[in-house]
């Protein structure tokens, strides 16, 4: 869920997993940032990401909850699944029809 959040750290964009642990609860999820000076550029980035979440800080750890799926929501999730499903096999069948051509006889 985020893997794709990026933070501007010392002016560079780092992937979240390589500043902090984060580790999955009931209902929520719990950022702990290897470097605590870098907490509010954490917070910044997970709010830019368009997530969703609200994170909620104690100085020293991120909380995010997440709210339980919505039929509404698990059935967006099943749609941007497929879609990535089958933008991968695209992508396979193609990468096999450059590497094994099809001679023409």
């Amino acid at each position: 869920m985020l893997d794709r959040v990026f933070v501007d750290y010392f002016d560079v964009k780092t992937p979240l997993n390589q500043l902090a642990s984060v580790m999955v609860q009931q209902q929520s999820l719990t950022v702990d940032p290897y470097d605590k000076t870098a907490i509010k550029a954490i917070e910044r980035a997970i709010i830019e990401s368009d997530l969703g979440l609200t994170p909620s800080s104690d100085g020293s750890k991120i909380r995010l909850n997440v709210p339980p799926l919505t039929e509404e929501t698990r059935k967006s999730l099943v749609k941007v699944a497929k879609g990535i499903a089958e933008e991968s096999k695209v992508r396979n069948k193609t990468k096999l029809i450059e590497l094994n051509p099809v001679s023409s006889l």
